[in-house]
């Protein structure tokens, strides 16, 4: 069948399944970022989740793939500052130990003008203000694939969409299945 041929060509080729992601090992297990999926990415406080799955919407973005990140921790702005650390190779720490800001600041300035989140590559941000409401997610990620052709969308922090922490398992299971219900619908990971 037409299928198993396809499966077939991917195998042997070892293509992914889903868009790559630029971290060659997770998209090996993963098989990239695959259309209908949710992909949850859990652990402790400070240890990158963000960053990772920022690093992960930016290599889409620089492969020309539309995405969009959905922060309801940070503020654009301070979204804008962490992608440009990251296209930088840079952190907040050796900013701040900088003795001859020359070389950095020149690091800094090359990114800047080489680089225009708006218009040279396709990331849009959301950080919501007020109340966190799945229906405000399912809004912004349906205005996006219509209206910017998101191929993928990143939501930073699910814990806010959680109301009663009496019941966490019970709302972020509820959740869950809302956002994978989301993603079958839209077609995207």
């Amino acid at each position: 069948s037409e299928f198993n041929e396809e499966l077939r060509r991917r195998l042997l080729e070892g293509e992914y399944f889903g868009i790559p992601t630029g971290f060659g090992e997770f998209d090996k297990i993963l098989g990239g970022l695959r259309k209908e999926k949710l992909i949850v990415i859990s652990g402790l406080t400070n240890v990158g989740k963000t960053s990772f799955a920022l690093n992960m919407a930016l290599n889409l973005a620089d492969a020309k793939r539309s995405v969009l990140f959905f922060s309801l921790e940070m503020p654009p702005i301070d979204i804008v500052k962490k992608v440009m650390m990251l296209k930088t190779n840079l952190s907040n720490d050796s900013l701040k130990d900088i003795k001859d800001p020359s070389d950095e600041l020149t690091k800094v300035d090359m990114a800047l003008k080489s680089f225009n989140l708006k218009d040279d590559i396709p990331m849009y941000l959301y950080s919501g203000t007020g109340e966190v409401k799945f229906e405000i997610l399912s809004g912004v990620a349906e205005l996006a694939v219509r209206r910017f052709g998101a191929q993928a969308i990143f939501v930073d922090h699910l814990h806010y969409f959680v109301k009663n922490y009496n019941n966490l398992t019970g709302e972020t299971s509820k959740l869950v299945r809302e956002i994978k219900a989301l993603a079958r619908k839209l077609e995207i990971p």
